[in-house]
């Protein structure tokens, strides 16, 4: 089950189906609560961790599961400290 960040559901969708999903630049703003841009360009400069965009037609790409990988790491290194 596919659900936004406020839970609201949007359909049921197979988790294989959601690893492969990609978010623009604007939806990953909007992900991490309507950052600016210059927000991902220092993230890329400084966060090795942070995962890197794909680029089709001189767009970005992000994957999902990549992005929610790298949550899950700054949980818990969060946690950890």
């Amino acid at each position: 089950m596919l659900k936004t960040r406020a839970g609201k559901i949007i359909g049921n969708v197979p988790t294989d189906v959601v690893a492969d999903v990609c978010l623009d630049a604007m939806q990953l703003r909007v992900r991490y609560g309507n950052l600016s841009h210059m927000w991902i360009v220092r993230l890329l400069e400084n966060d090795p961790g942070f995962p890197r965009p794909l680029l089709i037609r001189n767009r970005r790409y992000w994957r999902l599961r990549e992005l929610t990988a790298w949550e899950e790491t700054k949980r818990s290194a969060t946690h950890a400290a």
